[in-house]
């Protein structure tokens, strides 16, 4: 369209599109980013939880098995008869 004989209003117009396809990208790439940003917020927000309920799962089978060899402890007998 640039080429030639083309008019200068023509030329216009096709930059005038071109702008406002230049801003809605624009626009589309700053809400990427926004949601981009939000997406790994949420992700470090859902690996600190699951850190601290893993911990919490860990304490609570150690108590378990501890309490477990209590209860299975069995007092020697040396020498009782």
């Amino acid at each position: 369209m640039v080429d030639g004989g083309a008019q200068k209003d023509a030329i216009r117009s096709q930059i005038r599109l071109i702008a406002r396809e230049v801003a809605a990208l624009e626009a589309d790439y700053a809400r990427a980013v926004e949601h981009d940003s939000q997406t790994t917020d949420t992700l470090m927000q859902l690996q600190n939880e699951y850190a601290v309920f893993k911990e919490a799962q860990s304490r609570k089978d150690a108590e378990a098995w501890q309490e477990m060899a209590r209860d299975s402890y069995i007092e020697p007998t040396y020498g009782a008869e």
